[in-house]
């Protein structure tokens, strides 16, 4: 198992208002054709990097997304939190 599925699923506490806080369902633009692909949750938080959960299976990506790379998916709630 990597390093990064072993993240706990509440592990940032978000602050009021924080529209990426963990457990946010969020789309993740695609670094090659830049368009958004949806079935993510943000796992972890820190300051400008987030680490993000497929939906799918529960596994967390093992690299950190920065803010402009994910936004809040509309009307979807989270299945892993």
């Amino acid at each position: 198992m990597a390093e990064a599925d072993t993240i706990p699923a509440r592990e940032h506490t978000p602050a009021r208002g924080d529209p990426l806080g963990v457990g946010t369902a969020v789309d993740v633009r695609s670094r090659y054709l830049g368009s958004w692909a949806q079935g993510f949750e943000v796992a972890r938080r820190s300051g400008a990097a987030v680490w993000v959960r497929r939906l799918s299976d529960g596994s967390v990506l093992c690299e950190p997304l920065q803010l402009h790379e994910v936004r809040p998916a509309p009307n979807r709630p989270s299945r892993w939190s």
